[in-house]
């Protein structure tokens, strides 16, 4: 796999780099770890504060078009890129595993209550009747009587 740097953009604003690079001569499309192992290498950057956004192929060709940021700190990139972008690049977060794992044990719990509801529906249910049935007894029937017809 050979990764040519095309052009570099200084973006002062957002604290990054802009790298657009050309990946030539792979079998199989290489996955953005090892992409951003060898533009890192090319740009002198750190591997942790690289973010590569879009891999763009083309069909019929084993030609790769990318674009890559690079940033002076991961305060800025963790602010200024998207979550999902992050996630692609450097995976989930033990953090927030760990945090998602919390609410699932919440979550037996809950699983738990939704029976306790249907119990409680059941009682409830069970009562109705016996409300109705007390109610018809104390309340007087009212006979209808027919409509009568003009001629």
């Amino acid at each position: 796999m050979i990764i040519q740097i095309e052009s570099k953009n200084e973006n002062p604003v957002l604290n990054r780099e802009e790298v657009s690079f050309i990946v030539k001569e792979t079998e199989a499309t290489p996955s953005r770890q090892e992409i951003r192992k060898q533009v890192a290498a090319q740009a002198n950057a750190d591997e942790k504060l690289l973010v590569v956004d879009v891999l763009d192929t083309s069909y019929g060709t084993s030609e790769l078009k990318g674009v890559a940021r690079i940033y002076k700190n991961e305060a800025e990139m963790k602010k200024t890129e998207l979550k999902h972008i992050l996630v692609r690049n450097f995976g989930k977060d033990e953090k927030a595993e760990e945090k998602k794992e919390a609410p699932a044990a919440e979550g037996t719990a809950k699983a738990e209550s939704p029976e306790k509801k249907e119990e409680v529906k059941k009682e409830t249910a069970e009562e109705k009747p016996k409300e109705d049935k007390a109610a018809a007894k104390e309340s007087p029937k009212v006979e209808e009587k027919p409509v009568e017809e003009k001629k």
